[in-house]
């Protein structure tokens, strides 16, 4: 296992969980990457990809009325045209025991921060199961957004997620939180 140096044992203990929170094997299928269109968080009239990028990382949030929320993730998206987009994506909301893992990965884009450091986000469709509620897995749409803001990743290093259709709307839902643990790598291409 490679560790991106920062990383500590939140990064290790995210890995983790990515490997123990899944029933079975998945492989990400490679999704077309198009343009893409955001208002929530990235640049205003900013469209999406016009390069690729790889961005790693694991940690902790704690954000207000969701609770401890742990994530790893990888991804890499060699060009917007290219089709080709790479990885895994593993959330676990720990005060109800949800289960979150990708199955696509898909409109990739990097943009800059507003801190001076690198931030990227796609979306996609996840298996979600709620353990505490006995449910089964279920397919839902999600959205993440990632900032490497520098070191160390705790502190500084931004997070966001938000799942359709999942719990009562706010529950599963992490707006942009700052990393308690952990850290969040933009890698050079």
């Amino acid at each position: 296992m490679h560790v991106v140096k920062g990383t500590g044992l939140v990064a290790v203990a995210a890995a983790l969980l990515v490997i123990a929170a899944c029933e079975q094997p998945n492989a990400i299928n490679p999704q077309k990457a198009g343009a893409v269109t955001r208002t929530g968080g990235t640049p205003e009239g900013w469209v999406g990809c016009d390069a690729g990028g790889k961005f790693t990382g694991g940690g902790r949030v704690d954000p207000e009325g969701v609770g401890k929320v742990t994530f790893g993730f990888n991804i890499h998206a060699e060009a917007c045209d290219s089709g080709a987009i790479k990885g895994q994506l593993q959330v676990v909301y720990h005060a109800t025991q949800t289960l979150i893992h990708s199955e696509t990965m898909e409109h990739f884009a990097s943009f800059p921060s507003d801190k001076g450091g690198s931030c990227a986000e796609w979306d996609g469709t996840a298996r979600m199961k709620d353990v505490f509620a006995g449910s089964g897995w279920s397919d839902h749409h999600y959205f993440i957004q990632v900032c490497d803001n520098g070191e160390p990743g705790h502190g500084t290093d931004t997070f966001m997620f938000t799942i359709d259709n999942a719990g009562d709307g706010t529950h599963n839902n992490v707006m942009t939180t700052t990393l308690t643990g952990g850290n969040i790598q933009a890698h050079k291409s």
